[in-house]
């Protein structure tokens, strides 16, 4: 598996997380 793949699908999960860490349902830092 190349790591821009393993990246594409492992950052939704990451930004998922620290979303509801912050409390926040919408955008998180811009993204």
């Amino acid at each position: 598996m190349k790591l821009s793949t393993c990246i594409y699908r492992i950052f939704p999960l990451i930004a998922n997380f620290l979303g509801s860490q912050m409390g926040e349902s919408g955008e998180v830092g811009g993204w």
